[in-house]
């Protein structure tokens, strides 16, 4: 069983059922992955990130939704 540091949720609220797009970039903005695109239905919607194979540092995930984006910023603590 992995321990709970090794995941990071990822919540979002979606006021409607639409396309979503979550990237994460390192603290040098270079991309380090499409972590979800897919439909998703309205309401609370929460994603899992694996740690295992991301340096400690600040990371900035982004959320696509109807053509906007919010970003926020994670600290992983090794």
């Amino acid at each position: 069983e992995r321990p709970a540091s090794d995941r990071q949720p990822l919540k979002h609220q979606l006021p409607a059922a639409g396309e979503v797009t979550i990237k994460l970039y390192d603290a040098l903005g270079q991309l380090k992955g499409t972590l979800v695109s897919e439909k998703q239905n309205s309401g609370l919607q929460t994603y899992e990130l694996n740690t295992d194979n991301l340096a400690a540092g600040v990371y900035t995930y982004s959320l696509i939704f109807n053509n906007e984006v919010v970003s926020n910023k994670m600290l992983i603590v090794k």
